[in-house]
């Protein structure tokens, strides 16, 4: 396939002058007859895309988010090596090459060429939270730092852009340590700052810049948290300064992240969800209705060259259920086991109240859906087939009913569905994205977390469906992820940088943090205390915090992330997912422009 593609490249670039220039006198006149003018810029896109794409690399291990140069000659990529987790920059001709490692310092990541392809920028680690922005020259001489970048608040998302004429690059960054990450034009001289957006207060931030080919628009993703965000765009000056105010162009309820730009300015190719992601299409005003590029799930970091050549990559992970008996303390009695085990994405087991059965999300059948299983895992049906996101069963006090969120009609929203199947019932309406959801202990409500006001909070709906209301405020905090048990509502709580859980009394409203520790929101109140996964040890973690104790204990431990424990009723049995394979490869295709 790539030699098919890169004589199509030859000959395109070895046209007749006579006949380039034929062919584009008889565009400009077709234009001019038959389109009308457009009070905008941009344009319709063309039809949808062929599903053709070729494998630029097969590398074992994790190729991250690769760079295209301008010419469409050279391809710029990180890769992390099995068993590593440090990862270095590589360059090769594309589509064929020899594959050049350029730097040799560990945790070095997101190269991006300058225009005129002597240069690459990059982000070097010291540690997860602090970084530096480097420059080299194209074959790995020359490399010194420009500026830091950081301390963030938690591990920072993707991108740096570098101008047209190579005077400046834009990164993310933070003036205050704690604060969401915003995006910053650094001079290429002198390493001075000047900022360019203010994202949401107590959100991830602005992240993942793209300059346009003519310098004149600047897009990005603004996240709310890791699983939502949209793609923005906003018109800068030749100083890289915005000139007008930055207008949203996604409105997916997804996590929208990554953006590139197609050749003239006029259409943005971007990632769109988390785990299950797929390259999206769309007119840079936000205009028409985006185009899914038939690449598959797990595509991500499109880079594309001034002729619609695209390389991206293209994940593979593997998550698997486990299983482990507890002791009377609440402390693993012997190994963990695998059960209902697969080779793609098995997340947020629990079980269902009479001990009898597990239900999960899976995307073994290729989109995430609602899965049940016996206690051992065995005996695997799904529940759902809505061919979407369809993400975090939570069952009935009963057993009887299965909440979840899913984007099956664009938005993230809440739906039930009965444990012995059937067509699931969509119970919550309106603007935003309603997620994490929870039942009462009485089985009439259903507890969420929404952004339909702007900042997340806690809300409620009765189970059958109907009026919504809210039940907790952060005002200046983000709270999602409720638990409702023994007569409290427990939530995540994200403020200045932090995941808090707090749990909150439904009687007096009176308000108390168990940990900061938590990973994100992965925890679980039991009988005996509170269960959650952490990653502040270097490893990932589970732990149990019980009341009136001082420290955390631990749990269980490893080198693979462990995450969502669940504690049966009883208190006997603990659930869990753990990450067993992750693989990145490098993709290719052309677009049509």
């Amino acid at each position: 396939v790539w030699r098919t593609l890169k004589r199509l490249r030859s000959a395109r670039r070895k046209s007749a002058p006579w006949l380039v220039s034929l062919l584009a006198l008889g565009t400009t006149i077709l234009l001019v007859l038959v389109v009308p003018v457009f009070e905008n810029f941009f344009e319709a896109r063309p039809p949808d895309e062929p599903a053709m794409a070729a494998p630029l690399t097969s590398h074992p291990g994790r190729e991250g988010a690769p760079a295209l140069s301008s010419d469409g000659k050279m391809v710029a990529y990180p890769w992390t090596q099995p068993d590593m987790e440090d990862s270095e920059i590589y360059v090769r001709e594309f589509p064929a090459g020899l594959d050049r490692k350029l730097t040799a310092d560990g945790r070095n990541s997101n190269p991006v060429w300058s225009h005129d392809g002597r240069w690459i920028a990059y982000r070097h680690g010291l540690s997860s939270y602090l970084f530096q922005l480097r420059l080299m020259r194209s074959d790995g001489s020359d490399n010194h730092v420009l500026a830091r970048l950081g301390p963030f608040s938690l591990p920072p998302t993707t991108g740096l852009a570098w101008s047209p004429d190579g005077a400046w690059l834009v990164a993310s960054d933070v003036q205050t340590p704690g604060e969401s990450e915003a995006l910053f034009r650094i001079d290429r001289r002198s390493g001075a700052k000047t900022r360019l957006t203010t994202p949401l207060a107590n959100s991830v931030g602005d992240s993942s810049p793209a300059i346009s080919w003519s310098g004149k628009f600047l897009a990005f993703a603004r996240l709310e948290h890791y699983g939502l965000g949209d793609i923005w765009v906003v018109p800068i000056g030749r100083n890289g300064l915005p000139t007008a105010a930055a207008r949203q162009v996604t409105h997916q309820n997804t996590r929208a992240a990554t953006p590139a730009w197609m050749p003239r300015d006029r259409e943005i190719v971007f990632h769109s969800g988390f785990d299950y992601s797929q390259l999206v299409r769309i007119r840079a005003d936000g205009g028409g209705q985006p185009i899914t590029l038939r690449f598959g799930d797990g595509c991500e970091h499109p880079s594309i060259d001034r002729s619609g050549d695209i390389v991206f990559t293209r994940q593979h992970i593997q998550m698997n259920i486990n299983l482990v008996a507890l002791n009377a303390k609440g402390f693993p009695v012997g190994k963990s086991r695998l059960i209902a085990p697969s080779t793609r994405m098995d997340q947020f087991p629990r079980f269902l109240p009479d001990g009898k059965g597990i239900v999960f999300q899976s995307n073994r059948n290729g989109s995430s859906e609602i899965w049940t299983a016996k206690p051992d895992g065995s005996d695997a049906l799904t529940l759902t087939s809505l061919r979407a996101n369809s993400e975090r069963p939570r069952p009935s006090p009963d057993g009887s009913t299965i909440v979840f969120e899913s984007n099956a009609t664009g938005i993230v929203k809440l739906y039930t569905v009965p444990i012995s199947g059937g067509k699931p019932t969509r119970i919550t309406y309106g603007a935003g994205a309603d997620k994490g959801a929870a039942w009462s202990e009485d089985g009439r409500w259903i507890y969420f977390s929404s952004d339909r006001e702007g900042r997340a909070a806690i809300y409620r709906a009765a189970a059958g469906g109907g009026p919504v209301q809210r039940v907790a405020d952060g005002a200046a905090a983000n709270l999602t992820d409720p638990v409702v048990s023994a007569g409290y509502l427990y939530f995540n709580r994200r403020e200045n940088g932090q995941n808090l859980v707090w749990r909150e009394s439904r009687v007096t409203g009176r308000g108390k943090l168990l940990t900061n520790d938590a990973y994100y929101a992965d925890y679980w109140p039991s009988i005996r205390g509170l269960y959650y996964s952490s990653d502040s040890s270097g490893r990932r973690t589970l732990l149990l915090q019980r009341p009136g104790a001082f420290e955390a204990s631990v749990v269980l431990s490893s080198d693979k992330p462990m995450d969502g424990p669940v504690v049966s009723k009883d208190g006997s049995r603990l659930l869990f997912f753990q990450l067993e394979e992750w693989t990145k490869n490098l993709f290719f295709s052309k677009l049509r422009n």
